[in-house]
């Protein structure tokens, strides 16, 4: 048996002034052994700011905190097959870059391709290309409308609903995913059915093409999302 203990990086910030600082990861413990890997790590960060307010009944202090664990187990058998659970869960939500946390799901991979059941992304969002996330997100500014994780030319999908996914091996640069969710459901506690969104056997259909060109590599990707809107939020159905 192997374990390996990666260093511990805490830190508090104190925005008396402006300060920047990235969110540092707890220390990932990994055990192998035979065909067996598994590997827990987590993210925890904190913040605490004095704010000088003159107005009264305004609060002067303020604590906040972002942590999440994840877990990637992965077994590899005699002829092949890999076998595997991957859990990301936590209370980390930006609004400037959507780094929510919400997947568990197991999965089966070999030569003919991946499956995947449980709490994932689906085929379209799988394959879909995205910009970078680089320094303080300046790579995104602007182009985020046309490749972010709420880009404007990117079809709707459904999330991190439950959902059954098949994404297939590489072949000559293609690639190809689908997906099916019995059910997403945002806002189903409105007391307005009309302002809930209830959407049922959502599919998703994915695919990309990757070729290298030189020193560059030429990427196109694209998805199509259809789902039935419930009758009793008034909506039309998902085609994307």
């Amino acid at each position: 048996m192997k374990m390996l203990l990666t260093s511990l990086a805490l830190v508090a910030t104190l925005p008396v002034a402006p300060a920047l600082a990235a969110i540092p990861e707890l220390p990932e413990l990994r055990i192998e052994r035979g065909g067996l890997d598994i590997r827990v790590g987590g993210v925890l960060s904190g913040q605490a700011a004095v704010i000088d307010e003159n107005r009264a009944g305004r609060a002067r202090t303020g604590t906040g905190y972002d942590a999440s664990v994840r877990i990637n187990a992965e077994w590899v058998t005699k002829g092949g097959l890999l076998f595997g659970a991957y859990i990301d869960q936590g209370r980390i939500s930006r609004e400037t870059e959507v780094l929510q946390t919400g997947e568990a799901f197991g999965f089966v991979s070999s030569d003919f391709g991946r499956l995947e059941v449980g709490l994932q992304d689906g085929g379209n969002e799988q394959l879909a290309f995205r910009a970078p996330i680089l320094g303080l997100g300046q790579v995104r500014g602007d182009f985020s409308r046309y490749a972010g994780t709420q880009a404007l030319l990117v079809a709707p999908d459904t999330g991190d609903a439950f959902k059954i996914v098949y994404l297939s091996p590489p072949v000559a640069g293609f690639r190809a995913g689908v997906s099916w969710a019995p059910k997403f459901q945002r806002n189903q506690r409105d007391p307005d059915p009309r302002d809930r969104i209830i959407l049922r056997d959502a599919i998703e259909i994915g695919g990309n093409f990757q070729q290298p060109l030189g020193n560059w590599v030429l990427g196109v990707s694209g998805g199509w999302v259809t789902a039935r809107a419930a009758p009793e939020t008034g909506r039309r159905g998902l085609d994307a």
